[in-house]
């Protein structure tokens, strides 16, 4: 996989975004609110969209950490339901082994991780990392660890937390999304105490002290991680 091309991709997606914040300029102020929860729901969606095919993308290009990491797993899954229940009888299993090149076919690749066809969901930044840590190669995990220590876990959690309260408009998605957005310690300038899902549009609308919208302040740290995990 194209990995650069993947990140364009995206790249694309959070410019096409921007593009239409713009050209709504001049729309009245409930319909400019209703544009920025909806241009949000293509930026955070086009980040699945690319993480997913990140992840898979690395596997692809190096398999070595993640066939080490089935095997383990596999060989645990033999000791619990196996081992120590018929280790009685002296039964020997050979360790179990996963037949995968260091560069599998993409298509295989994607039958092993994404069999569903549904991309692979990460709640956040974090079990992103702790996966990465398990299954890609070290080059391409470390690039998630950078993330960690740079904001980028703030922008990312908070974000598909308000993805999910505007998609669902429940209230534990309500909660979680205050909780997110009440923290940000890394970025005063997204950070609020409180707010309805009827109120994400006037928050996303609302201009930092510098005069540009909270909107185009997600859209621009969505366009750093991409960098990060793509140099």
């Amino acid at each position: 996989m194209d990995l650069r091309r993947t990140r364009q991709t995206f790249v694309d997606v959070l410019d096409g975004g921007e593009a239409v914040w713009d050209s709504a300029v001049s729309v009245p102020p409930e319909r400019r609110k209703t544009a920025a929860e909806d241009i949000f729901l293509r930026f955070v969606v086009g980040w699945e969209t690319f993480v997913s095919e990140w992840f898979i993308g690395c596997v692809n290009r190096d398999a070595s950490r993640y066939r080490q990491a089935f095997e383990t797993r596999m060989n645990n899954w033999l000791q619990t339901e196996v081992e120590s229940k018929y280790g009685r009888y002296k039964v020997v299993f050979p360790p179990p082994t996963l037949s995968l090149s260091k560069n599998p076919n993409l298509d295989a690749v994607r039958d092993l991780l994404d069999p569903s066809e549904g991309n692979i969901e990460f709640r956040g930044l974090q079990e992103l990392t702790q996966r990465a840590n398990q299954e890609l190669a070290p080059r391409y995990a470390a690039r998630t660890a950078a993330l960690m220590g740079a904001g980028a876990n703030e922008i990312v959690d908070a974000a598909l937390a308000i993805r999910n309260a505007l998609a669902h408009r429940s209230r534990r998605a309500v909660r979680e999304m205050n909780r997110r957005v009440g923290e940000f310690p890394s970025y005063a300038v997204l950070r609020k105490q409180t707010m309805s899902s009827d109120g994400i549009g006037t928050y996303l609308n609302a201009k930092t002290p510098g005069g540009e919208a909270r909107l185009l302040v997600f859209r621009r740290e969505f366009g750093r991680i991409a960098r990060v995990l793509v140099p």
